[in-house]
């Protein structure tokens, strides 16, 4: 199973497998973009119309994503650059402000 999250969806957008996927366009290796829809995701870019208004189609926000259900249901996404990443707020020991950080592997 592969968790997927990023900020635009406080911060999980798929852990289980979903009961009824809605696909948008896919490839013929059943590959496509993945959209998400639900109380979790933005309103929409702050200040921003021209971007929020790119990132949403029919109430649906597409994150850009390429991704597959696999055999058991499960949403996959394949990046032959990412194994991991990981997204945490950490305090700066040199400002002591706390920051976003990124870990990947």
């Amino acid at each position: 199973m592969e968790d997927i999250g990023l900020s635009e969806t406080s911060p999980i957008l798929t852990l289980n497998p979903p009961h009824s996927p809605r696909l948008f366009e896919v490839n013929e290796k059943g590959e496509g973009e993945i959209a998400v829809k639900g109380p979790m995701v933005m309103k929409g870019y702050y200040k921003n119309e021209k971007a929020t208004k790119e990132v949403f189609y029919d109430g649906w926000f597409l994150t850009g994503d390429i991704g597959y259900f696999d055999e058991d249901g499960y949403l996959l996404t394949e990046s032959p650059y990412i194994e991991e990443v990981l997204v945490f707020g950490a305090i700066n020991p040199e400002t002591g402000e706390e920051e976003v950080l990124i870990w990947t592997r």
